[in-house]
């Protein structure tokens, strides 16, 4: 095979439908040939070198690329800079990342690339980002709603044949963190699968949806969601960890059992019954736990552990109290919902580790309440039957939304049933819903009152919000009554709130 150019073929879809009038194939002039003095030539036999008597072609080109169209101006690229010796087919390649002005797409002169301190036209300096082994074709994409706001994710397969990672950076020139398991290559797949990536515009707040590519004629989809109906915030994450015994390996210690990555494990083997004990660092009113066992690490289900609990203890060695118990598991994540209870220290109690005995847990999580869930919520309005206020404390997003549209201000307040300390609230607009974010609500602010009907009393305000979710904490305050109250609900002033959240 020997090639002198690369090309990006455009043509308009309108209403689903390809206008092939407008077919244009557009010359990508992304490849050169390092061993000749240009770096171009129209003839590849230019590019010959004899490697042991044979000859090859030496080529390099930027390739297999996932755009992202970002809300700052710019066409975002990565690629792989792929280095192809003809005749041999010896590839490696490095990924690299490139942007463009969105309306100079087509003008390859305007694509500048990132060298690791600023953007070049220089394609030949840009930088190799920490990516290893990535299989053909990732994606990259920018996060709406949930932990992941905000943040440029990038979902590939490792490899070929592998599972499917994905990994997180605050901009797409990086740093990118630690890689994060997906999904383990699915048990009965074909020996070959080609690509795994994700499709962010098919998807809503707080997750999304990604295929896996299997033999070239099968596609698998799955989705990716944050947190069950109801849950809160995971408050053992890179919380002091301790464990019974010696931990199986160096880099397996209990520390990696709440590091929020499912690409470590605290894995421990000693004879009898294992714990790993959380020290939340001060009591939460937790609500729900999460186990990731062997198998969401992408280990065999026969590990995943069998029997195990919830414990919580005042002051963390003596007088563990059961929560909850699961028996007989297979699953590679256990998620469970309990009656919230108040504790600082949590445990993790092991009587049945799996098939061999040895506890791999690759997360423990327990979440911290919203304090308003299903709580006895009122409005100032109600914008029709469905939408009631009660529906902005329901846990679910998607589908359900108070709705205010009286003239003036508007709120919602909810009653907690107690007093509870709260250092955090969240409010989600109509852009989490999938609403058009020109009516998330501009200006807002929570209240509280000691007895819900007067004396009302600021505690956080915002101002000129355009955000989908809005993510706030707050200094500790406590109160049985709190209030959202809204004094520009946005373009058309309609209060649109799928949820309001509070820890």
């Amino acid at each position: 095979m020997k090639s002198t150019t690369m090309q990006m073929l455009r043509y308009k879809i309108t209403n689903g439908a390809v206008d092939w009038s407008s077919y244009k194939a557009v010359d990508f002039p992304l490849m050169y040939y390092p061993n000749v003095p240009s770096g171009y030539t129209r003839n590849p036999d230019d590019a010959k070198i004899n490697v042991g008597g044979a000859d090859r072609y030496d080529q390099v080109s930027f390739g297999t690329m996932a755009f992202w169209d970002d809300d700052d101006g710019y066409v975002y690229a990565v690629g792989k800079k792929m280095r192809y010796t003809y005749g041999a087919w010896d590839e490696t390649g490095d990924y690299n990342m490139s942007r463009v002005p969105r309306a100079q797409f087509a003008d390859f002169n305007a694509w500048t690339f990132w060298n690791g301190s600023a953007w070049t036209k220089n394609y030949e300096q840009s930088v190799t980002l920490n990516f290893a082994n990535i299989g053909n074709m990732p994606s990259m994409f920018k996060a709406s709603g949930g932990q992941l706001n905000g943040k440029y994710v990038m979902v590939y397969m490792d490899g070929l044949s592998a599972a499917t990672y994905f990994k997180v950076a605050d901009s797409p020139s990086g740093p990118w963190g630690a890689s994060n398991l997906l999904l383990a290559k699915p048990s009965g797949s074909p020996s070959l699968a080609y690509n795994s990536a994700a499709v962010p515009f098919i998807s809503k707040a707080g997750e999304f949806y990604f295929y896996y590519i299997e033999d070239s004629k099968y596609l698998r989809w799955f989705k990716y969601t944050e947190s069950a109906e109801g849950a809160g915030t995971n408050v053992a994450l890179n919380k002091t960890a301790t464990g019974s015994g010696t931990p199986c390996s160096t880099g397996q210690e209990p520390a990696k059992g709440v590091d929020g990555l499912t690409t470590t494990k605290w894995c421990g083997n000693n004879s009898g019954d294992k714990w790993l004990k959380v020290d939340l660092g001060a009591s939460y009113n937790i609500s729900r736990w999460v186990v990731k066992h062997a198998g969401a690490g992408g280990e065999q289900i026969s590990y995943n552990t069998n029997t195990f609990k919830l414990q919580q203890s005042a002051d963390g060695n003596t007088n563990w109290t059961d929560v909850d118990s699961v028996t007989g598991n297979t699953s590679n994540v256990t998620s469970r919902n309990v009656t919230p209870f108040y504790a600082r220290y949590v445990r993790l109690y092991i009587t049945n580790a799996g098939s061999d005995g040895v506890a791999r847990i690759y997360e423990f999580e327990v979440d911290k309440a919203n304090l308003a869930y299903k709580k006895t919520a009122t409005g100032s309005a109600t914008c029709a039957t469905g939408q009631e206020p009660v529906k902005a404390v329901d846990g679910i997003v998607t589908t359900s939304k108070w709705c205010g549209n009286n003239v003036g201000d508007k709120w919602l307040k909810v009653d907690l049933g107690s007093n509870y300390n709260i250092t955090k609230w969240v409010v989600k607009h109509a852009g989490a819903g999938g609403e058009p974010t020109s009516y998330n609500t501009s200006a807002f602010k929570l209240q509280k009152s000691v007895d819900g009907s007067t004396n009302w009393i600021d505690v956080d305000s915002v101002t000129g919000n355009t955000a989908n979710i809005t993510d706030r904490n707050v200094t500790l305050f406590n109160s049985r009554y709190v209030r959202l109250y809204i004094t520009n609900g946005g373009s058309d002033n309609v209060a649109r709130i799928y949820e309001f959240e509070t820890y």
